[in-house]
């Protein structure tokens, strides 16, 4: 990866806003005190699911991987089992400060500390320092402070990432409407001059009093290409996410998300070229070649995730979908809670 990629990457990986959807939030999980979550992987048939969820003796041989979890729902212990050999398995240790983020994340080969990823905040709670560091080779992988310039009640409108000898790496640059919601945000490599915009990100809410984003559209380098779009219902869960090719200006795959009381369904769809048989002239060993029409959204697999009552994922179901738009049964995930007092 370019060295200017990989401080793109960081700073998207580590950014405060996080508009993913989650697996389960930190509200269900801390709502419902939930301690730890065990996940088994069930590769069966269609047909023997109901069989395979029910027999404890069965599904606990395909264990995929486990969370602990503190009392505020935050993961404090992720332990993911090796697919060859359940017997072995790698750990992710999280540790946090009295505001509840992340200070610090420990990944440990066996019982030797492989990657120690190090972070410090500011008294607006904003990332001040980052460090990533390989302790099995001694290898300092990337080391970062940060600087903000504020707008009225401690808006960040200018953040500046600057390695360990001073020299500017990034700056991002917030622009904020009258009612001090992000409208903007513009990612520079070196410099703020145009040639030099990375990224730029624009948010849309649902209406002129609302807080709560409809939209996020964001585009690459300063010829500003369409990337992705993302899109919210009124609460917030994110409903639609639509990749480009930047270069091409055209869609490169979407994805839909529905939710109902106990169930969220995520379609998948790729950008294809949908192609259909040739009209037969009639005449003997004539071979003609395949009918290329418009390109077209075809969905290609789909994930149905069932809630409990209580809001927790029970079951994840995982289906391929065929050009026709036949779902076929692939395989399941079953989740096991552990719930404190």
């Amino acid at each position: 990866m370019k060295r200017t990629h990989f401080f793109l990457f960081i700073l998207l990986a580590i950014s405060k806003a996080n508009f993913g959807q989650p697996e389960n939030d930190e509200k269900s999980l801390n709502n419902n005190k939930v301690v730890s979550v065990t996940s088994y992987y069930a590769r069966t048939s269609e047909s023997q699911l109901e069989e395979f969820l029910n027999t404890p003796s069965w599904y606990q041989k395909n264990i995929s991987d486990s969370n602990v979890y503190n009392n505020k729902g935050k993961l404090v212990l992720h332990r993911n089992f090796d697919f060859q050999n359940r017997s072995k398995y790698y750990d992710t240790k999280y540790e946090y400060n009295s505001a509840g983020l992340l200070t610090k994340m420990v990944e440990f080969n066996d019982a030797t500390i492989k990657k120690t990823d190090s972070l410090a905040y500011n008294n607006e709670n904003l990332i001040s320092y980052h460090k990533i560091y390989y302790n099995t080779n001694k290898y300092l992988l990337y080391e970062n402070k940060v600087d903000y310039t504020y707008k009225k009640r401690n808006l960040p409108v200018e953040m500046r990432t600057f390695s360990p000898d001073g020299k500017l790496n990034t700056v991002t640059v917030k622009i904020y409407d009258e009612k001090d919601r992000l409208i903007e945000e513009i990612l520079y490599w070196g410099s703020t001059e145009a040639k030099d915009m990375k990224e730029k990100k624009k948010y849309i809410y649902h209406s002129e009093k609302s807080k709560v984003i409809n939209e996020i559209q964001t585009y690459l380098n300063e010829n500003a290409d369409l990337y992705f779009i993302k899109k919210f219902d009124e609460s917030g869960f994110m409903i639609e996410n639509i990749s480009y090719h930047p270069r091409k200006k055209e869609i490169r795959n979407k994805t839909t998300i529905t939710k109902d009381n106990n169930k969220i369904v995520e379609t998948y769809f790729d950008y294809v070229q949908v192609e259909s048989l040739p009209t037969s002239s009639g005449k003997e060993d004539e071979t003609a070649p395949m009918i290329r029409g418009e390109k077209e959204l075809k969905p290609v697999r789909k994930i149905v995730k069932i809630l409990s009552k209580n809001g927790l994922i029970e079951i994840t179901k995982l289906y391929k979908v065929d050009p026709s738009g036949k779902e076929e049964y692939d395989s399941a995930i079953k989740y096991e809670y552990q719930f404190g007092k």
